[in-house]
């Protein structure tokens, strides 16, 4: 086999979503072939026309984007919260006036 005919091949497969070179050049965990999708999507429209009114879940596609979340919050809570506190923004108590309305800690009105 010449290297022209094996780059057709390649290019063939690559094309082909039912292949592992597709999947592998898509990102994709599996191979997802054509007739998978037709399937999917007639299982999502006889679910959605079953279930109503109440949302349902589609039928997963390789394509779809994991929401996986690697690591842990670069801060605390308590260095957050002293960070606001050095920047002027504290607790604010509020109090009710004669009227009942709002009064901060100031004395001034603020929002319901």
């Amino acid at each position: 086999m010449s290297y022209a005919e094996g780059l057709r091949l390649v290019q063939v497969l690559a094309t082909d979503p039912s292949s592992r070179i597709a999947c592998a050049l898509a990102g994709w965990d599996y191979p997802f072939s054509t007739e998978a999708k037709v399937l999917a999507d007639l299982y999502d429209l006889t679910h959605k026309a079953a279930a109503g009114r109440r949302s349902t879940k589609p039928y997963p596609r390789p394509w779809d984007k994991k929401r996986t979340r690697y690591g842990r919050i670069t801060r605390s809570q308590a260095e957050i919260r002293a960070a606001l506190r050095a920047r002027g923004y504290g607790r604010v108590l509020h109090t009710r006036d004669a009227n009942g309305r709002l009064r901060d800690d100031r004395g001034r009105f603020t929002k319901p």
